[in-house]
């Protein structure tokens, strides 16, 4: 061969060289691109978990009124009658619940976790023990329920709740291990072993049978490329897996997979992760996984259709027993524990109940500081809501008995002493949403300046002051009856009386922005649901303007005690009287009693205007507000509705709430003056000191013979 050939070869084999390695570093910086936006901007993030609040179990509560029970078993919770509580179990009996906690789905709040027995007596809460220590604890908090899953940017919307991998049973991980890429830690991203036998068996059986993919190479194909059985696919596979492998560690790569490997679907939703699998599809946690479950995930990934207990139970038994097999070769499991493994059945089932719905929850809180630290964090990617998931469905339950969608219910339940939303129900952009205030659903603010007069000179009213005369025939009537008939003259004429200013300085202290028009006339700004919660805040609270909260703060406290609140300057004995104003009768046979009776007895008022009805119930332990649009012509049935939802809220109050100030008197419901022995209707009403009656009943009832009640000498 002439040299000048040779010359020539020679350089076109460098060219080539040249190419070659310029094309492969080109290749090699794109694959490794791909895999750095891989995970760091779709593996590396996950989905945001709204969960409700926690529900809070202390010391001296009725146990049925915390709805414990029902609480379990939406949480998953398995009820078992043997003496041994094991972790996801509860045991009822007739003086204790006995609990074992799973650990908290997010750090902090004070969620308990571990055994706890709680005492009951007679219903009642008198002891809460933490078995592993036993110490004595005056309340728990149990973990929440999720409310909402906001998906990932980039990651389909699937059920996948991120673990690390050091909360991941080291057995489930050997036996994914074990099963899917023995050689994980050795090799480079590439089995190629495997990867030769897998071409070699599908060439020799002239079809797809055996695949050859490391945990690598799945991560790769399930995150960045399709399924496709194709050439093309698995080259960028091999090389995608390989430039991962250079880039990142084991660890990182093995988490990335436990937490996005797919075990079958859940309906419409994909199960991804080790996490959801084990809930799933077990009715587990993970910490609850033995040595049969972790057997069985591992066998799933393969074939989740093909290895499922309902369809082919005796294929999922044999695909377990395998892994079992190879586990205990390995020496991860003992003899003792390979032949529990073997005797156990496989249970699937899914846990807990149907979400709660909770609409346009998520919009209102888009716009919340904890919010926007939970979609951009890394980690502990949840919010923690104040929603209470069982009074939500109560909500659910009752909108669906009373009203149509053509009604537009909005609805908002608090504490009114934190401002804590429990349950809500509005549009999307509520907090924009106004409506127009009627003078009628403030109305009772109205009194409260005549109760308690800022002039020593000015009249001071009581409920059972002569005040409206209703007409010649019915002849006058109290305040409070009144306020019952016809509360829309009672409103004019206290206006009148007392002057459209001071109204409008009560009304702008409490949160009711208002002014005077030229006329005199009291002109209200529009509003919404959440305004008039604040708003009736100041009534439940005696004087405390509490500003609404959707999401606990992320210091992991739930203290009780309100953040938010604004003293008012009116006097809480006043605002006491409203109250008591808007409550039902109540006629409690232990005057002793009367605090507690009519604290848990709630005011109520329903207005009704041009566009259509408002609500208001509440007490000091809740209170809520409903709107319905539309022409509203049985309001009866929107009582019962609040009456429904408040019901179990209600039924926690514990403690009496009655002001400095306040006395109460046994008074005559037919004359309105004090009660003699002979009074057939008599009320316990409450009185400002200064307004006292000190006037008998003079009234000559008849007198039951049965009782022999003599009439009372004035």
């Amino acid at each position: 061969m002439p040299w000048n050939k040779i010359a020539k070869t020679k350089t076109f084999l460098v060219i080539t060289f040249k190419a070659l390695f310029l094309c492969a570093i080109v290749i090699a910086a794109l694959a490794s691109g791909i895999v750095i936006w891989a995970f760091q901007f779709k593996l590396q993030s996950y989905p945001v978990y709204i969960y409700s609040a926690p529900a809070r179990i202390p010391v001296g509560a009725d146990i049925h009124d915390l709805e414990l029970a029902e609480r379990l078993k939406r949480l998953g919770y398995k009820q078992t009658s043997s003496s041994h509580v094991g972790l996801g179990e509860w045991r009822l009996s007739d003086l204790s619940v006995a609990v074992n906690f799973r650990k908290p789905p997010f750090p902090s709040f004070m969620i308990i976790q571990g055994p706890v027995n709680i005492s009951v007596d007679t219903g009642k809460i008198t002891e809460i023990r933490l078995m592993r220590s036993q110490q004595q604890v005056n309340e728990i908090f149990i973990e929440p329920e999720i409310l909402h899953i906001i998906p990932a940017k980039g990651y389909p919307a699937s059920l996948c709740r991120f673990k690390p991998l050091d909360e991941i049973p080291p057995l489930l991980v050997e036996a994914i291990i074990q099963t899917e890429d023995s050689n994980f830690f050795s090799h480079h991203g590439i089995d190629w072993a495997s990867f030769w036998l897998a071409i070699k068996s599908n060439l020799e059986a002239g079809r797809y049978v055996q695949g050859g993919s490391t945990i690598t190479q799945q991560l790769i194909k399930m995150t960045l490329l399709s399924n496709e059985k194709t050439i093309w696919r698995k080259m960028n596979e091999i090389v995608l897996s390989i430039a991962a492998d250079a880039i990142y560690s084991k660890k990182t790569i093995l988490e990335s997979y436990l937490n996005r490997v797919y075990f079958g679907q859940l309906g419409a939703f994909p199960i991804n992760g080790v996490h959801e699998a084990a809930s799933e599809l077990l009715g587990k946690s993970l910490d609850e996984l033995d040595a049969s479950d972790c057997a069985f995930l591992a066998a799933t990934i393969r074939a989740p259709n093909v290895i499922n207990p309902f369809r082919h139970p005796e294929r999922a038994i044999g695909r377990r027993n395998i892994i079992l097999g190879l586990l205990l070769k390995i020496g991860k499991i003992t003899r003792e524990e390979y032949d529990e493994a073997l005797s156990k059945p496989i249970v699937m089932q899914r846990p807990g109940s149907v979400p709660v719905k909770v609409p346009n929850l998520v919009e209102t809180l888009s716009s919340t500081e904890e919010m926007i630290v939970a979609s951009n964090s890394q980690t502990n990617r949840f919010v923690v809501t104040t929603i209470d998931p069982l009074i939500q469905l109560r909500l659910d339950t009752a909108l669906r008995k009373f009203t149509d969608p053509s009604m537009a219910p909005q609805v908002i339940v608090t504490s009114p002493e934190t401002g804590n939303v429990i349950v809500f129900f509005a549009p999307a952009d509520y907090k924009n949403e106004r409506i127009e205030a009627s003078l009628d659903l403030f109305s009772p603010f109205v009194l409260v300046p005549a109760f308690s007069p800022d002039r020593k000179s000015a009249p001071k009213y009581s409920l059972n002051s002569q005040f409206f005369t209703k007409d010649a025939e019915h002849g006058s009537a109290t305040i409070l009856d009144s306020f019952r008939i016809d509360r829309g003259s009672l409103t004019s004429r206290m206006i009148e009386t007392l002057g459209p200013q001071t109204i409008t300085d009560v009304f702008n202290e409490t949160g009711i922005y208002s002014n005077l028009t030229g006329s005199g006339a009291i002109k209200l700004n529009d509003i919404n649901i959440g305004k008039v919660a604040e708003i009736y805040s100041v009534a439940a609270n005696l004087g405390d303007y509490t500003k609404l909260s959707f999401i606990y703060p992320p210091t992991g406290k739930l203290g009780p005690a309100a953040t938010t609140a604004r003293k008012v300057s009116l006097n809480p004995a006043a605002i006491y009287l409203m109250n008591h104003m808007l409550k039902t009768v109540v006629k409690p046979e232990d005057p002793d009693s009367i605090g507690l009776n009519l604290n848990r007895t709630p005011s109520k008022i329903i207005s009704v205007d041009t566009n259509g009805v408002w609500g208001i119930i509440y007490n000091s332990e809740a209170l809520m507000v409903i709107r319905l649009n539309g022409d509203i012509k049985d309001t009866g049935k929107l009582s019962s509705l609040m009456d429904y939802v408040m019901e179990p809220l209600l039924e926690r109050t514990t403690t009496s709430n009655i002001p400095v100030g306040i006395l109460f008197r046994r008074i005559c419901s037919e004359s309105g003056l004090r009660a003699t022995s002979i009074c057939a209707k008599v009320s316990f009403e409450p009185f400002l000191t200064g307004t006292l009656p000190h006037e008998w009943c003079p009234l000559r009832h008849e007198v039951d013979p049965k009782k022999g009640v003599k009439p009372k000498t004035n």
